[in-house]
């Protein structure tokens, strides 16, 4: 089977020289306000928000931690003169390729990220139409998450994600959800999602014992969960394809 190819050419942020010096003429009259930019953003962030903006990842004796996509979407929203494009560039016979393109008009600065995930199962099955599309829909969002924190330099990303933290213990509204209520809380939510128990959960993030639970061993386990979230397409469609 010859692989299928999707839209050939390149992703286009602008189409001509005119449209290029119009775009970056004008984000230059109108220059981004940083601290205005993050205030924004920090006002779109209440606790349920917060829950939601970065993942992590366990690895060995350390835990890997970065923003998630639904972070991206708030400062693509409320950065200013950032442009982003993204499609699906290509559907081989194993996998989808996605392509994204953040383009800065105030800097005049333009990142592409390609992002590659399987189509085929543990056995070589190629998944059915829908699941290349799932598979399709979340390697565009991290193409997109990519490209976006490529632009963003990172000292206002781990502000906004030091924010969403403190956000869940510091917050009027969470009063009556202590440390503890809160991660029962996360607890049942593995459980109705992913079928992992307390024990379970505790051992990937090496976690030994739950009386000493800290908010940085409820921020890991949040995170594991916005990841393994994240790959609940792919993990259902691979499941599906057995």
């Amino acid at each position: 089977m010859s692989m299928k190819k999707y839209e050939p050419q390149a992703v286009e942020i602008v189409n001509t020289t005119n449209d290029l010096d119009i775009v970056v003429s004008t984000a230059k009259a109108y220059p981004r306000n940083i601290t205005y930019a993050l205030d924004e953003i920090k006002t779109m962030i209440n606790p349920n928000v917060a829950k939601t903006l970065w993942y992590s990842l366990p690895r060995k004796d350390k835990i890997i931690e970065g923003p998630s996509i639904r972070l991206a979407e708030l400062f693509q929203t409320a950065w200013g003169n950032l442009r982003v494009q993204s499609r699906i560039k290509e559907i081989t016979n194993t996998q989808v390729v996605a392509e994204c393109v953040a383009y800065d008009m105030e800097k005049n600065v333009m990142v592409g990220t390609e992002v590659r995930k399987r189509i085929v199962d543990k056995h070589g099955n190629r998944y059915s139409e829908d699941m290349i599309i799932m598979t399709a829909n979340a390697a565009i969002s991290v193409a997109r998450r990519n490209a976006i924190f490529s632009i963003i330099p990172k000292v206002f990303v781990d502000d906004i994600l030091n924010y969403a933290k403190n956000i869940l213990h510091t917050h009027p509204s969470m009063k009556e959800f202590p440390l503890k209520s809160r991660w029962n809380q996360l607890i049942e939510e593995f459980k109705l999602n992913f079928k992992m128990d307390k024990k379970a959960v505790m051992e990937k993030l090496n976690i030994k014992d739950e009386n000493s639970i800290t908010e940085v061993d409820y921020n890991n386990a949040l995170g594991l969960f916005n990841s393994m979230n994240e790959l609940l397409d792919e993990v259902e469609a691979s499941e599906q394809q057995k």
